[in-house]
């Protein structure tokens, strides 16, 4: 695939107009691409488009009216769609502090998790509780805080 005109993000986080080619997942090169060189590939007209790299969300509670801590792998799904679809390749949701039972069935509805088309990959967990310091538990529920062992 080749995305030709692009605004390309580049490390200074400025745009550049460049053209990118992807081969199998993998960018293989950056700048003018010579299309009698790639006659095959599939070119995307990204003329006044921004062009940025997967995105990575490392904490989120949840989108679309699902929360990852309520341990529901249909709900989890949707979030991954939900992420997909806004730029979101990767998503590390976030749990809460509550009870153990709870944690340990949110921890349940994901250990046997295969990525699938259409949805961002799951990376883990991001564990905002419930193993916090009382004095500064935030919003966290106290009675649900847990001293590690």
């Amino acid at each position: 695939m080749i995305i030709k005109n692009g605004l390309v993000f580049q490390e200074n986080k400025s745009f550049q107009k460049l053209d990118v080619e992807i081969c199998n997942k993998y960018l293989t090169k950056i700048g003018e691409i010579d299309l009698s060189h790639t006659p095959d590939s599939e070119v995307i007209d990204a003329t006044g488009l921004y062009v940025l790299p997967g995105l990575i969300d490392i904490h989120s509670h949840g989108a679309v009216g699902h929360d990852f801590s309520d341990g529901n792998v249909e709900g989890l799904k949707e979030i991954l769609a939900y992420e997909y679809t806004h730029g979101i390749t990767t998503y590390c949701p976030t749990s809460m502090t509550i009870e153990k039972d709870d944690i340990l069935s949110m921890f349940d509805s994901v250990k046997d998790w295969e990525h699938k088309e259409g949805l961002a990959d799951f990376a883990g967990i991001n564990m905002e509780g419930p193993f916090l310091d009382p004095a500064k538990k935030g919003a966290h529920r106290e009675e649900c805080i847990m001293k590690p062992d």
